[in-house]
């Protein structure tokens, strides 16, 4: 129907100022260790042009979500047959959670493995989510979950694939990609170093 949805971990620099310049009133005080909103657009194309709404996954600054229900790097994105559903990744959470489409409310959520990032939906005749696949990529796991309904979600099943790796470099990739070190567990070190790399933003982390 012309909508589009965007996974996005906003910087919060516009708190941060003049992040670098050594003044001592910007840096992660200033911040309140938010470094970043967890959040989706919802872009509506239908139109002559693009209307844009912002789903805030957390609570804003003051307020601050408890860490068991932080949501933290938002990914994968699949929409539901009938397009009143997002079925979503949260990477740095180790969770797939829902969100109704039309208001932006966080409908369920559910654990599975490290570092979910793709995700897979299959819905029912009448449009519902009915079953979804979730990649697990540090895990390096498949997890197989079924929906009674948007807000109850099971994991059925957790397919291990081939994985190489080295045990402690796995447990490293999955402490630099978890949030749950941040108070609040909305933001992890792969926030600012996506798969290791830089995000090219200045950041002053002194409190």
């Amino acid at each position: 129907s012309g909508k589009v949805f965007v996974s996005m971990t906003e910087a919060r620099n516009y708190v941060n100022g003049r992040a670098g310049t050594g003044d001592p009133k910007h840096g992660l005080l200033e911040l309140e260790n938010r470094a970043f909103l967890n959040q989706i657009a919802a872009l509506d194309c239908a139109g002559d042009a693009c209307q844009k709404a912002l789903f805030d996954l957390e609570p804003l600054p003051p307020q601050h979500p408890q860490p068991e229900d932080a949501l933290a790097i938002p990914f994968g994105i699949q929409v539901s047959d009938d397009e009143a559903t997002l079925v979503v990744t949260a990477a740095g959470s180790d969770k797939v959670f829902t969100v109704d489409a039309r208001t932006g409310d966080v409908l369920g959520q559910i654990g599975v493995g490290w570092t979910p990032r793709g995700v897979a939906l299959q819905s029912d005749v009448e449009g519902r989510p009915q079953k979804a696949w979730v990649y697990n990529a540090v895990a390096n796991t498949v997890s197989m979950i079924e929906f009674e309904s948007p807000e109850t979600m099971t994991v059925t099943q957790t397919m291990a694939m081939s994985d190489p790796t080295d045990p402690q470099v796995k447990l490293g990739r999955a402490a630099f990609n978890s949030a749950k070190a941040s108070t609040t567990g909305t933001f992890a070190c792969v926030s600012c170093h996506p798969d290791g790399l830089t995000d090219q933003l200045m950041w002053n982390l002194e409190s």
